[in-house]
């Protein structure tokens, strides 16, 4: 069943998943900057003029320096692009090759000053890094160059932007675990030795960025804790670093970026905000998904004027594994100055990044449409609100959002409510896509009430795999039968992995707890009997300490891919047997959880608008070797079928399409997939046919119905009650009281 759990479960099924050339384009976009005198405007995406991007070379903030006049463009040679009203590429100068600047070495960063001085950090290819500063004048004069002298092993691997420059013209060296400042003419005037945990780790990225009134900020992004430390670099004898707290975070998701007007920002609700030094606001300047931006593409940032800003994104090609590099050039725009298109609202509290990327691409590809994704609000510490605010929309015939992402939301509750539209009606009507192109099991399970009223794109399952055969002996695959079989041979029912009771309670022993203990035609329940307060006792006996440990006969897993499932059957020493969970009538329930399930919402006033979305999300890919598919289930069956024929046939060794044999003759064969625990290399080869048609027979057998409003209440209200007997302030009858109680007058209205 897709059941709805607490955030407790959610966060289990998505942590064990997770383990698991330029365009032009314009568009009308959802949200406008306001302008002081009341005018609006967009940051409006044009292709960047005779742009061309070398496929050696991977563009980041490191190859661009802005000047009041000009843009520096470090890649095969070192380029000065004039600011005219349209950044054109075929206008570069190239003020010196590589081999003029750094001879055999490479250039790992540069930076220019306000009189057009060229500052940069070179380092040899091949041997231990160790830096090498430059100043060369505007004409080319070598002004001064230093060698570091000790090595650096780390300086390429650790570091982003090594280097800067006052308006003094004092040079700011990031290099063996050491601010070094030196003078215009080269002269060391300062050392700033950073304190051990600033260095060292490959996972801690250190840069320098530099304000629009001289002043160095040292940027630290720690990738072991996920933490980003910001300081500025005091002037003086000695230098100094003093902590920026408004720009630390223990958990850093945003960018920070050089601005003319001081520092960017770059935050995880998808907009790009400029930063006040002074007192620590922030201002809105453009949202990336209405400049046809996907905000997780953005590879390097640059300002040009008040009015352009240049960026690198990475761009990933439709059904290929190709991804390229692309520049696109945003230009402040009036608002009526944009083709206007027809604005598609779609409602989801937590977009995948799959959905925020397909919702830019369909903006880019459509002229008739655009679409806006709405989240109400909602963060990761507070939803209540925004679920409030959405079901408020929902009963608008004028504010209504015209798609709902149902992804973790109540399906029942708003197929019920008739809030969604009938795709069927939609699909009958379009000749590109068809009921057949999906699991069938799929679109059964969430035709509610007549209609189908959503399609979700992904999914993952849980499963039970048989880690004992003595679990085949029990007469039938139910959860009383199970139980005693684990009891007869003095055995856990589940492993050890299933330590916290609540959670085996909602996922193995709700629906049980509903048919014996509820009887619906009366509409009474028996949840204080001694038969439940039992239950309750061996669950929590099952989770102590001291019978995690024991042997089990069953594992249940959270299956996320066929590559997920084959490494769980390709490691296992025992048997292998994936089945369905035990249920109480005996057949096999597999606990299912969906994401990007999309309906179109019934007082939607672009319905057309919204299928033209929903139809391009469904039949639009990445290739999934390198997409989400690695980590989740496609629904579509083609996909699926590709995916098992793929992973079943062996990875040949292929040069000019010829596949390589070794000293005997026989085929060198790669493993599909590698990865190490433990210290150990495990190398995966290509699956058996068997493994991924028994896979397959399962995926084509799962329920998708999501569970009734009444029943999810009724699993909220189990948790929440039974916990303080888990934990150890309440009794089994206690409880069990209350539960009765509430679930009596929840089934009696």
């Amino acid at each position: 069943m897709a059941k709805r759990y607490s955030e407790k479960i959610r966060n289990k099924i998505w942590a064990a998943a997770a383990i698991c050339a330029g365009i032009l384009f314009l568009s009308a976009c959802g949200k406008r900057e306001q302008e002081e005198d009341g005018n609006a405007c967009l940051y409006v995406p044009h292709s960047v003029l005779n742009a061309s991007v070398s496929n050696g070379f991977a563009l980041d903030h490191t190859n661009f320096q802005v000047s009041e006049d000009a843009l520096y463009f470090l890649e095969d040679a070192l380029y000065r692009i004039p600011l005219d009203e349209e950044l054109d590429f075929g206008k570069k100068e190239e003020i010196a090759s590589f081999s003029e600047l750094a001879a055999e070495e490479d250039i790992l960063c540069f930076a220019v000053d306000g009189e057009e001085n060229l500052y940069y950090c070179s380092s040899p290819y091949f041997e231990s890094p160790r830096l090498t500063l430059h100043k060369r004048s505007a004409d080319g004069e070598v002004i001064y160059r230093i060698r570091m002298e000790e090595e650096n092993p780390e300086t390429s691997i650790t570091s982003g932007q090594l280097l800067a420059v006052d308006p003094d013209g004092n040079a700011y060296l990031l290099a063996n675990d050491a601010i070094w400042r030196y003078d215009e003419n080269g002269e060391l005037t300062g050392t700033l030795t950073l304190d051990a945990e600033l260095g060292g780790s490959f996972l801690i990225r250190k840069s320098l960025l530099k304000l629009p009134g001289g002043e160095i900020l040292f940027v630290v992004n720690n990738g072991v804790s996920g933490s980003r430390e910001v300081y500025t670099i005091q002037k003086g004898n000695t230098p100094k670093l003093t902590e920026v707290e408004a720009l630390s975070e223990d958990l850093s998701m945003s960018v920070l970026y050089e601005g003319l007007n001081g520092l960017l920002i770059g935050e995880t609700d998808g907009w790009l905000y400029q930063y006040h030094m002074e007192d620590g606001s922030r201002e809105a300047l453009l949202r990336w998904e209405d400049s046809d931006i996907y905000k997780s593409s953005v590879q390097a940032l640059m300002q040009l004027t008040e009015e352009q800003f240049l960026v690198v994104t990475i761009e990933n090609s439709p059904d290929t594994e190709r991804s390229w590099q692309m520049l696109t050039l945003l230009v402040k725009t009036p608002a009526e100055e944009v083709p206007q298109k027809e604005q598609i609202t779609l409602a989801s509290l937590s977009p995948t990044g799959d959905l925020q990327e397909a919702v830019v691409k369909f903006n880019r590809s459509s002229d008739l449409y655009h679409v806006t994704i709405e989240s109400y609000g909602a963060t990761m510490e507070n939803r209540d609100g925004a679920f409030t605010r959405l079901d408020s929309s929902l009963t608008s015939k004028e504010q209504a959002p015209d798609l709902l992402d149902l992804s973790f939301l109540d399906i029942t509750k708003y197929a019920d409510a008739g809030a969604l539209e009938d795709l069927n009606a939609y699909m009958k009507a379009d000749v590109t896509i068809k009921k057949e192109d999906f699991l069938g099991n799929l679109l059964e399970g969430y035709t509610l009430n007549g209609k189908l009223v959503c399609i979700p794109k992904a999914f993952t399952f849980m499963g039970a795999f048989v880690t004992d055969e003595r679990a085949l002996e029990a007469e039938e695959w139910t959860v009383e039968s199970l139980m005693a079989t684990a009891e007869t041979y003095d055995v856990s029912l589940f492993s050890g992995d299933w330590d916290e009771p609540d959670i085996i309670l909602q996922l193995f022993f709700s629906d049980y707890i509903m048919e014996n203990f509820i009887d619906w035609e009366r509409g009474t329940c028996d949840l204080e009997s001694q038969e439940f307060c039992s239950l309750l006792e061996w669950i929590k006996e099952q989770t102590l300490p001291q019978n995690t440990s024991r042997e089990s006969l069953l594992n249940p897993r959270f299956i996320n891919s066929f590559e997920n499932y084959h490494h769980i059957v390709a490691d296992s020493e025992e048997v292998s047997i994936l089945r369905g969970l035990p249920t109480l009538n005996g057949h096999m329930d597999f606990i299912v959880s969906v994401d990007n399930a999309l309906g179109i919402v019934s007082n939607s006033g672009h319905k057309e608008g919204a299928w033209a979305f929903l139809q391009y999300f469904l039949q639009t890919e990445n290739a999934y070797k390198y997409s989400s598919y690695t980590y989740r289930f496609p629904t579509r069956l083609t996909l699926l079928e590709q995916i098992a024929e793929d992973i079943t046939t062996p990875n040949y060794l292929i040069v000019d399409e010829k596949i390589i044999k070794d000293s005997e003759g026989n085929p060198i064969i790669n493993p599909e997939s590698a990865y190490y625990r433990d210290g150990i290399l495990h190398e995966y080869y290509a699956m058996e046919q068997q493994d991924a048609d028994a896979l397959m027979d399962l995926l084509k057998q799962i329920d998708f119905t999501p569970d009734s409003a009444m029943k999810q209440s009724i699993i909220s209200i189990l948790s929440e009650e039974s916990e303080a007997f888990f934990n150890g302030g309440k009794t089994a009858q206690d409880a069990a009281a209350i539960i009765q109680n509430r679930v009596q007058l929840l089934i009696s209205d």
